[in-house]
């Protein structure tokens, strides 16, 4: 039996429980699709300060800080979202403060900078985050070198002046427990003095730490190589670290020996090294420079993203 116009009509309607739960399956169905299309991505999170201040009365006080942030990029015609899901510090999982604070909407071929909230910022400063985006949107991270300025006008608060960015990687999928990744060249500045021009070809080292996320549910030992950017197979240094499940740890000024290692000096462009990591956990590291004391116009800080090794290292 049909309808007019065409249209086909039940002979026998459901009964409301049935309906109620056929759309129950379809309203979770769709959710389990949209779950299942979007995909997980991780990103450093740097946010390094001094305690605020409150100067004296008609006093300034200027702080340098780092900040991280990210940019994310919708090259679609719908409206879409990204979700910080968690974040993970020195000392494990970070509680997050609530949805709406973690949730940024993208317009259609729109950009945002994403949004975060976390109960407390991660000591030391470092974390990763971990989002849920859809795949098509872009994400862009970036490290920001900060000046803020207290005290001025005699009021309280503070006036914010980027000194310039890098780009911190943002990565699309975990390293694997047992896999090997590298970062570099890293360069250095100058390790040693140059006998041309040793008036202004000084010593000028950079302080290099390396960052690194143990993303498994157990704790990882990570092994850090580090090489001259020369054809030697011998380390100029290493060490193995353990870190706890689901935790930053930063090697913060990690050694560049040069004494017994004279190939890492280049004469004319500087001293560059490139880093070996391996852990039996999946994981996720970086590596950053830091100039504590630039010359004018010096680049003061630099950002390496590692590269996953397709074959197992020796």
């Amino acid at each position: 039996m049909t309808a007019r116009f065409g249209h086909p009509r039940l002979l026998h309607p459901l009964p409301i429980v049935t309906q109620a739960a056929l759309a129950l399956f379809l309203l979770l169905g769709t959710s389990l699709l949209h779950a299942a299309d979007a995909v997980t991505i991780y990103a450093p999170l740097v946010y390094t300060y001094p305690l605020d201040v409150v100067p004296d009365y008609g006093t300034v006080v200027m702080q340098t800080g780092w900040e991280s942030r990210l940019a994310a990029f919708n090259p679609t015609d719908s409206e879409t979202s990204i979700e910080v899901l968690a974040a993970y510090g020195p000392a494990g999982p970070i509680d997050k403060g609530g949805a709406p604070n973690n949730v940024t909407h993208l317009a259609p071929f729109g950009g945002a900078q994403v949004q975060w909230a976390l109960s407390i910022i991660p000591r030391f400063g470092v974390a990763f985050l971990e989002l849920r985006t859809p795949p098509e949107v872009l994400i862009n991270g970036d490290l920001l070198l900060v000046r803020r300025y207290f005290g001025c006008e005699s009021v309280i608060g503070d006036a914010s002046v980027p000194q310039g960015q890098v780009a911190l990687p943002v990565f699309r999928e975990l390293f694997p427990a047992g896999s090997t990744a590298i970062a570099g060249s890293v360069e250095l500045g100058r390790l040693t003095k140059s006998q041309l021009c040793a008036t202004y070809a000084r010593e000028y080292r950079r302080r290099v730490n390396v960052t690194l996320f143990n993303a498994g549910d157990t704790e990882a030992t990570f092994r850090i190589s580090e090489f001259a950017l020369r054809a030697t197979p011998t380390p100029l240094y290493e060490t193995t670290m353990r870190v706890g499940a689901k935790r930053v740890f930063q090697i913060n000024g990690i050694p560049v020996p040069t004494e017994d290692s004279a190939e890492i000096a280049a004469s004319i462009s500087g001293d560059g090294i490139w880093f070996k990591v391996t852990a039996d956990q999946p994981f996720l590291y970086y590596v950053s420079t830091v100039f504590d004391d630039p010359d004018p116009g010096a680049a003061p800080f630099q950002v390496y993203k590692p590269t996953l090794l397709s074959a197992p290292a020796q």
